[in-house]
């Protein structure tokens, strides 16, 4: 699929829960990416409860060209629904970025960086790079991946490794998020899930730069949230 000037070349989804504190931080550092590309910023609210419809809808009226909203009046959510595949089927971009609503980007480059490996790489499903951890309730970090060189891989690695890669680093072609079974959104670990049905497509790549900031224990991530019959993805090689 070729580009056209005027066309959106990625949808970056934004999904967000009682996020109030950090999703300003969020959209501040996907607005200061320095693209030569165009973007649309899907941003899905699941019902907060807090003050963070009012935030998403100030950076609406300021970039209603970019921003296109998603406001639920009742949470998808723990009824078993994907905030992230809802917003799927409306972006237009030929490729997806992810980064949730209380993480960020900390290199204003990253899409570009992305966009022009895919673009060079096109048998690539997608890619991925390494993150800081922020602890919020201890304040400090350390690196999400210490060790991980860059390099291309594949599905097996993603069974074969611990989980290593950070969800607001994903960067996939959409075509490689086409499918998604009935119980995806009963999954726990719907980060993996994705990554594993998208590497389907084709080898992906990480790249070991740290370009974004992954917030452990913030409030409004999924644990916050009340407990639910979830089920865990098994990963084993047969």
């Amino acid at each position: 699929m070729n580009i056209k000037e005027n066309d959106v070349a990625v949808s970056i989804i934004v999904t967000t829960y009682n996020q109030e504190f950090y999703v300003e931080k969020t959209l501040n550092s996907i607005l200061d990416q320095i693209t030569d590309f165009k973007i649309e910023i899907i941003l899905h609210d699941d019902a907060s409860t807090d003050d963070t419809k009012s935030i998403l809808e100030k950076y609406y009226k300021l970039y209603p060209g970019i921003i296109v909203p998603i406001f639920r009046s009742v949470n998808i959510y723990q009824q078993g629904i994907s905030p992230c595949v809802e917003s799927l089927k409306i972006a237009n971009g030929k490729y997806i970025a992810i980064c949730e609503g209380d993480d960020y980007w900390v290199d204003n480059n990253k899409l570009q960086k992305q966009f022009d490996l895919m673009e060079k790489n096109i048998d690539l499903s997608f890619c991925c790079h390494n993150a800081q951890i922020y602890y919020v309730n201890e304040n400090k970090t350390s690196p999400f991946n210490n060790s991980l060189p860059s390099g291309r891989y594949s599905t097996k690695d993603l069974f074969n490794k611990e989980w290593f890669i950070p969800t607001a680093s994903l960067f996939f072609t959409k075509k490689s998020l086409s499918y998604f079974p009935e119980w995806y959104g009963e999954v726990r670990s719907q980060d993996l899930l994705t990554e594993i049905l998208a590497s389907l497509h084709g080898d992906f790549w990480y790249d070991s730069n740290t370009m974004s900031v992954y917030r452990k224990n913030a409030i409004g991530s999924i644990s916050s949230l009340p407990e639910k019959p979830w089920v865990y993805l098994e990963l084993r090689l047969v």
